[in-house]
């Protein structure tokens, strides 16, 4: 059962190409990253390896500066996945069929994309600590307060694709009666 929707709806349309140009932009900064971090890897190596000697970095500076960058590059194509998700979810709302179980899947993975983002932005605060050029508490304020805000997006996430389903299960049981 499809529910009639205008399809000139402007907030639709506003999201679509909001999302589709975030899209984009995740896209390429990642691979900008990857970039990176293959000249890191390979053609300035030598040359990363001479500014963390001179500064003082231990034997993990290197691979720690490697696995920075391989984290932030996560961390794009995390947040290329859970805009796809949520540009898929609004076609189908745009189609007026948005109680699909699809979709709650789709909600569901992008509760679990908010929650690897969360990881990750542990792990770099972690490792951002351990440079020693931070405050650690400063680190950690920023990140129970970035913390707090990823939860709660996951959790209404994961509560909203319960919803979904619950409607989708709903509408086919309606639709079996009829």
């Amino acid at each position: 059962m499809k529910l009639p929707v205008n399809s000139r709806d402007p907030l639709l349309s506003a999201a679509r190409i909001i999302v589709g140009l975030l899209m984009g932009l995740f896209i390429l900064v990642g691979v900008l990253v990857m970039i990176g971090l293959g000249a890191i890897a390979t053609v300035q190596k030598n040359e990363v390896l001479g500014k963390l000697a001179a500064a003082g970095s231990g034997p993990m500076g290197y691979p720690s500066v490697l696995l920075v960058f391989a984290l932030i590059a996560a961390l794009f194509a995390i947040a290329f996945l859970f805009m796809r998700e949520l540009f898929r979810i609004i076609g189908s709302v745009e189609e007026g069929d948005p109680f699909r179980r699809l979709n709650a899947d789709r909600l569901r993975r992008m509760g679990w994309f908010t929650v690897a983002e969360q990881l990750i932005l542990f792990a770099l605060a972690g490792i951002a600590a351990s440079f020693g050029g931070y405050r650690p508490a400063l680190i950690a304020e920023d990140a129970m307060v970035a913390g707090t805000g990823a939860v709660i997006l996951a959790l209404i996430l994961f509560i909203l694709a319960r919803v979904f389903r619950v409607g989708a299960e709903m509408r086919d049981e309606l639709e079996g009666t009829v």
